[in-house]
C-alpha cells in the first residue's frame, strides 16, 4: 500500500490565510490613516493657536509694525485657510496681510465670529463685537473623519477644545 507523501497546502489553505493576513493589513493600514490625520489636525490647531496669541499680543503691546499709529489686529478665517491681519477690519489690499493655508483634507468647516473675523482691540487684547453665542470655530480632517471646536472667551482665551 502507497500513501501520498506530498508535503505543502492546499490552494484553499493558502487562500484562506492570505483572506486573514489582507484583513489584519486592512484594520492595521486604516488605523493608521486615522492616527496621520489626528496629528496633522493637531499640529494644525497647535499653529492656528499660536498665530491668534501672538496677534493678540501684538494689539496689546500696541505693536504698529513700522506704522504710525497703533492698531487692532485680527484674523481671517476663509474655508481652507486663515489670513493674519492688522487694523478692526480686513483690508484685502494690505500688503502686510499674511495667509496661512492649511493642513491638506483640512477645513474650518463652522466659524462662528462676525464677518469670520477674530479681532483683537487695541491695548487690552479682548475680543471685539464679543457675542458668547458667536465665539467658536470648528475644524475639521477629512482624513480621519474629526472634528475639534474650539471656544473662545471675551479675552480671546480658548476655554475649551473639544
Amino acid at each position: 500500500m502507497r500513501r501520498n507523501t506530498a508535503k505543502g497546502f492546499s490552494i484553499v489553505e493558502l487562500l484562506v490565510a492570505m483572506g486573514i493576513f489582507s484583513l489584519l493589513f486592512g484594520f492595521i493600514w486604516l488605523n493608521l490613516l486615522g492616527s496621520r490625520g489626528r496629528a496633522s489636525q493637531s499640529s494644525t490647531i497647535d499653529v492656528f493657536t499660536s498665530d491668534l496669541r501672538a496677534m493678540q499680543l501684538k494689539a496689546m503691546k500696541g505693536d504698529s509694525e513700522g506704522r504710525v499709529d497703533t492698531d487692532a489686529y485680527g484674523v481671517l478665517l476663509k474655508t481652507t485657510t486663515y489670513t493674519l491681519f492688522h487694523g478692526s477690519t480686513y483690508n484685502p489690499d494690505d500688503p502686510s496681510n499674511r495667509t496661512v493655508s492649511l493642513g491638506d483634507g483640512e477645513s474650518f468647516n463652522s466659524v462662528l465670529f462676525p464677518g469670520n473675523s477674530i479681532v483683537f482691540a487695541k491695548g487690552s487684547g479682548e475680543l471685539v463685537n464679543y457675542d458668547p453665542a458667536q465665539s467658536s470655530v470648528s475644524l475639521t480632517n477629512m482624513q480621519s473623519n474629526t472634528q475639534k471646536t474650539l471656544q473662545l472667551n471675551k479675552y480671546g482665551v480658548i476655554t475649551s477644545s473639544n
